[in-house]
C-alpha cells in the first residue's frame, strides 16, 4: 500500500462524520429551544406587557376636565399596556365636542399618554351649536361655556356643510363694517344663497344672493349718507336692488320701496 493510499484510508471519512455530528447537534439544540420557548414566552410576556396604571392627560384644558377625558377613554382596570386598542381609544376621546385633535401614545411600563388640543369657539352656529376657528361645527353642552362668553360670540347660520364659507364671509363683512353704525353682530346664509346681516344696533341688512361684499359700496357710499340722522328709526335696509336700496322703518308711516339713486333716496327720506 502506498503512502497516498494510506492517507486516504485514514482521513477520507473523518470530514463527513464531523459534519454529520455538528448537524445533529444543531438539530437537537433547536428542538430544545423550541420546546422551552413557549414556557419562556409565557413567563416573559407579563413582565413586558404590564397593566395600565396611569392615564396622563396633557394639554391646556379650558372646557374639558381630566376626569371627563379619562371617562371617555374608558380603559378598564387591569387592562395591559399592549392590549389597549389605540384606534378605538382615540375615536372615543376625539368624540368629545371640545376636542380638536389628539395624540395618544403608550409609555412603558404602564402609562397611556393623551395629548389634547381644545377647540376655540369662533361663533355661535344656528342657535344652539358653535363653530370653531377652522370652520367646523360642533355641539357642546351649554354649561361648558359661560353665558357671558356665549352671548359675546357672533351669531352665524347657514346650510349644512357651509360653516367655513359663512365664517370667511363674516370675517370680511365684519372687518369692513366695524366701528360704524352697521357693525355686524351676526350673519346668515339661507338655503337659496341669500345673505342677511344683523347689526348690533338692531338693523337688519339684506344683501341678497351672490357676494355680499359687492353690496358694501352701495351701503357705505349711498345708503349711509342718505340715512344720516335717521339710523335710530330703521328696522331693515334692503340692498338687493341693482342701483339703489329700500328701507323698512320702525314707524309704519313709511312704506318699503326701492330707491334708484342717492338723490332719489334723499327725496324719499325727506318726504
Amino acid at each position: 500500500m502506498s503512502v497516498t493510499e494510506a492517507v486516504l484510508r485514514v482521513t477520507g471519512r473523518k470530514p463527513h462524520s464531523g459534519r454529520l455530528f455538528h448537524r445533529t447537534l444543531k438539530i437537537v439544540f433547536i428542538a430544545m429551544v423550541l420546546a422551552v420557548l413557549p414556557f419562556v414566552v409565557r413567563d416573559l410576556i407579563p413582565m413586558i406587557n404590564r397593566p395600565v396604571t396611569q392615564i396622563q392627560i396633557v394639554g391646556k384644558l379650558t372646557h374639558l376636565s381630566p376626569a371627563e377625558v379619562a371617562a371617555a377613554a374608558d380603559i378598564p382596570s387591569g387592562t395591559r399596556l399592549f392590549d389597549v386598542r389605540m384606534d378605538t381609544l382615540k375615536a372615543r376621546v376625539d368624540a368629545l365636542p371640545w376636542v380638536a385633535a389628539t395624540v395618544i401614545t403608550r409609555q412603558w411600563p404602564g402609562r397611556i399618554r393623551i395629548q389634547i388640543a381644545e377647540r376655540h369657539a369662533f361663533a355661535r352656529w344656528d342657535g344652539s351649536e358653535l363653530i370653531d376657528a377652522h370652520g367646523d361645527v360642533f355641539d357642546p353642552a351649554r354649561n361648558t361655556l359661560p353665558v357671558s362668553q356665549w352671548q359675546a360670540l357672533p351669531q352665524l347660520a347657514g346650510p349644512a356643510g357651509q360653516g367655513q364659507h359663512v365664517m370667511e364671509i363674516w370675517k370680511k363683512l365684519s372687518a369692513a363694517l366695524a366701528n360704524g353704525p352697521f357693525a355686524l353682530a351676526g350673519l346668515r346664509e339661507d338655503q337659496r344663497g341669500g345673505w342677511v346681516g344683523h347689526c348690533h344696533s338692531g338693523v337688519v341688512l339684506r344683501f341678497g344672493r351672490g357676494d355680499p361684499e359687492a353690496k358694501l359700496r352701495l351701503l357705505r357710499d349711498t345708503a349711509m349718507p342718505a340715512l344720516s340722522g335717521k339710523l335710530n328709526r330703521i328696522a331693515a335696509i334692503d340692498l338687493r336692488y341693482t342701483n339703489g336700496f329700500a328701507v323698512r322703518w320702525l314707524a309704519s308711516r313709511h312704506d318699503q320701496s326701492p330707491v334708484a339713486s342717492t338723490k332719489a333716496a334723499e327725496e324719499k327720506l325727506n318726504r
